[in-house]
């Protein structure tokens, strides 16, 4: 969800001010200096990649829960008296 209102938030950015560069680095906030080495890319194209990761992700953990057996079943019964043996 994150990376999708990253996405959307810098495509709309994007259109009224340009390309946007971003540094992916979570200390690149701190330093505002570019000699430390931080690599910057584009923010839309960083944002679209990463969605598509984290959908990717997601799907395939979606896929393996829904293959995986539990080992065991529900039984339903109408009323109490079912269950007398």
């Amino acid at each position: 969800r994150k990376a999708m209102k990253g996405r959307l938030y810098f495509t709309a950015k994007a259109q009224k001010e340009g390309k946007i560069m971003i540094k992916t680095h979570p200390l690149a906030r701190v330093c505002c200096c570019h000699s430390c080495g931080f690599e910057q890319v584009d923010a839309e194209q960083y944002y679209s990649e990463l969605e598509e990761k984290l959908t990717d992700e997601f799907n395939a953990e979606r896929n393996r829960i829904t293959l995986k057996r539990l080992g065991m079943g529900f039984v339903t019964l109408q009323d109490e008296r079912m269950t007398a043996v």
